[in-house]
């Protein structure tokens, strides 16, 4: 959608994607964008949906955009939300979130154990227990 939108403008573009949260501003492509911006090599950013850019902080970036005469252009702009459905929202992203990493860091807890007892298993230090304290503040022996 948004390349057809682009070519009917008859406009150079290059598609930048990124995965990952929209709370996330360390994404490779947004750092690209931001880079691009700065240095002025940009007259319009086209999104399909104006949280696809950030879920929050977008307001920083349209604000950066204007200073460097680029032009935002959300495709997709949707009914005006109120509000309260707008906390809603917000409250949902950060939920999710911070969901992801918890289960990303039991995740990597649980493949380490699996590691250490392969290891021990096969009898590389199986006399040799490693104590660390993990997220929570707890000593635990692996």
């Amino acid at each position: 959608m948004v390349e057809i939108y682009m070519q009917k403008q008859g406009w150079k573009y290059q598609i930048i994607e990124d995965t990952g949260s929209g709370m996330n501003y360390k994404k490779p492509g947004l750092l690209k964008l931001i880079d691009l911006l700065l240095d002025r090599k940009i007259s319009h950013i086209v999104i399909p949906h104006k949280d696809r850019l950030l879920r929050f902080g977008f307001e920083l970036i349209e604000y950066i955009a204007k200073k460097m005469d680029t032009e935002i252009v959300v495709l997709n702009q949707g009914k005006e939300r109120n509000s309260a459905q707008e906390l809603t929202d917000d409250l949902i992203a950060i939920i999710t979130v911070f969901s992801g990493r918890l289960y990303g860091s039991r995740s990597n807890k649980s493949k380490k154990i699996i590691e250490e007892s392969k290891r021990l298993l096969k009898g590389d230090g199986a006399d040799e227990q490693i104590e660390e304290n993990d997220s929570d503040g707890f000593n635990q022996i692996e």
